[in-house]
């Protein structure tokens, strides 16, 4: 679906099932995206799609999340949990966790140092409420990104990875080359996997698996290797897992005018 943000843009269209007051933007190019995370100790992989204002640093878990939206505690136990995917982090990777203390700041559910990732838009994060919580309805604010191409790097191994556009991504028509540098096989143990977080999937959510076909260049459910998937599509504010078995680029471009 295309999709427009025109320079007075108030409020953006419906996006592959976001309802119309789900994705908005307060000017020409600073918006929010609407998630919701379950209660009760609920999870949710949720995509950044937008940027710092008027900065190149990547927006900080504070600056996503400020400090009135995620319950706060004096241990993670007492606090919702942000959990940062890191490649580098053991062997094949690892989660960085962290959660806000009463006084906003964060911290490493680990160390209890402080600690305060960077999250660049085009990737990812898992959000877990607070046991004994109700859903979470959070607001992602940054800056609509406007470049007309977006380079999306995902090293090899394991890594979490998002649209940095305001827009759904569909993964078999909205990437360039045909995913040039992707591994494809004839079945999932040979090519690159993508995991695409489904809150409806099951109770608490779950994934739908895909892996690259090397015998049309398009994504596939691994549980119907023989046809082209109609459901590899992320949508707003959603985030997914993309297993990769040599390191690649792709270039994503706008999908609305500047």
């Amino acid at each position: 679906m295309r999709n427009r943000l025109g320079v007075a843009v108030v409020v953006l269209s419906v996006l592959a099932g976001l309802r119309a007051e789900d994705v908005g933007a307060t000017s020409s190019t600073v918006g929010y995206v609407r998630v919701t995370v379950p209660g009760n100790g609920g999870v949710a992989l949720i995509g950044l799609n937008l940027k710092r204002a008027n900065g190149t640093a990547p927006l900080k878990v504070s600056e996503i999340f400020g400090t009135g939206q995620l319950e706060k505690g004096d241990t993670p136990a007492l606090a919702d949990t942000v959990h940062v995917w890191d490649p580098d982090r053991g062997a094949g990777g690892g989660f960085i966790t962290v959660f806000q203390r009463l006084d906003g700041a964060v911290y490493d559910a680990e160390t209890l140092a402080a600690l305060d990732p960077a999250i660049p838009a085009g990737t990812a994060l898992f959000v877990r409420t607070k046991a004994g919580t109700a859903d979470r309805q959070l607001f992602l604010a940054g800056e609509v990104v406007c470049e007309e191409v977006q380079q999306v790097a995902i090293p090899a191994g394991l890594s979490m990875f998002a649209n940095p556009y305001v827009a759904t991504l569909d993964l078999n028509h909205d990437v360039g080359g045909e995913w040039p540098g992707a591994t494809a096989g004839v079945v999932p143990t040979l090519a690159d996997n993508v995991w695409i977080w489904n809150p409806n999937k099951q109770v608490g959510g779950g994934y739908d698996v895909f892996f690259l076909h090397s015998g049309t260049g398009k994504w596939h459910r691994i549980d119907a290797p023989g046809v082209v998937a109609s459901n590899a599509v992320l949508a707003v504010g959603r985030g997914a897992f993309y297993n990769a078995r040599e390191p690649l680029v792709n270039q994503l471009t706008r999908p609305y005018p500047r």
